[in-house]
């Protein structure tokens, strides 16, 4: 597992569970750690051609000893290869503008697709279906899964379009 760099984090707090089970804290590296291998959970080993989900959290040191979030991740849900007859995701195709401008108040929706790069008897089940998140919702919201994006107010933000195991692509929004 790979994350981004968060400013200001003392450290990262790995979270994963088998899909359909509670998420439980796996892991916690320091800020300078930006990747983890995981290859059980509190125990229990992965499992081939089964879904597990993760997510990573990146928390700053607070007063009187209390961790502050920063941010998080989206949730990513991967399929653990085995036995050759399924494939995660390896990209996003976007079928809309990479940049779309809007005045406040209007709306557009942003086309989205999940893609497997073609192998012998592979395929990519879908589990979740594309995830949209904003950068900046105070100046366009946008639905997590159906990809309507509706400007807030001026100002500039991008739209992230996730496959369900953490493949994106972003979308620039300009609201006026």
């Amino acid at each position: 597992m790979k994350w981004n760099s968060v400013k200001g984090a003392d450290q990262y707090v790995i979270y994963g569970a088998k899909c359909g089970s509670k998420m439980k804290q796996i892991g916690v590296v320091d800020s300078r750690t930006l990747s983890q291998k995981i290859t059980g959970i509190k125990g229990d080993d992965l499992k081939k051609d089964t879904f597990y989900k993760f997510y990573v959290a990146a928390l700053a040191n607070g007063s009187n000893h209390k961790s502050v979030l920063l941010a998080a991740t989206s949730t990513i849900h991967e399929i653990l290869k085995g036995s050759g007859k399924y494939a995660n995701y390896t990209s996003i195709r976007l079928h809309s503008a990479k940049s779309i401008k809007l005045k406040k108040g209007k709306k557009t929706t942003i086309k989205a697709e999940q893609v497997t790069s073609s192998g012998a008897g592979t395929h990519a089940p879908v589990h979740r279906k594309v995830h949209y998140l904003s950068s900046n919702p105070k100046v366009a919201k946008v639905g997590k899964t159906s990809g309507k994006v509706t400007a807030v107010s001026a100002g500039t933000c991008k739209i992230y379009c996730f496959t369900q195991n953490g493949r994106y692509k972003t979308v620039s929004v300009k609201v006026r």
